[in-house]
């Protein structure tokens, strides 16, 4: 993500982030796979992979469990931190 920042002078944005993140994720389940199931059962297996938009997990009904970023205003200050939550992402098919 450095070489971003250099080449446009501005940070990538979350999307490029996660895509970052996803390409990495899968990579990592790949390694010593064999097939295209192995992949799917390494990625399933994936826990605490530390990426560049935080930890990334994945419970065991397959919904990830990703750090999120929080910011809250009160009274003109922002206040930040991060949590743990899990994100299930309808994907319309009934999985």
């Amino acid at each position: 993500m450095k070489l971003t920042v250099q080449k446009y002078n501005e940070d990538p944005s979350t999307f490029a982030a996660l895509a970052y993140d996803s390409v990495y994720l899968v990579a990592n389940a790949a390694k010593g796979a064999k097939t295209s199931v192995d992949i799917k059962n390494n990625l399933a297996k994936t826990q605490n992979f530390e990426g560049v938009t935080g930890q990334t997990s994945f419970d065991a009904d397959h919904n990830t469990v990703k750090t999120a970023f929080m910011m809250t205003m009160n009274n003109g200050k922002s206040r930040s931190g991060r949590s743990r939550k899990t994100i299930i992402i309808d994907t319309g098919n009934g999985e």
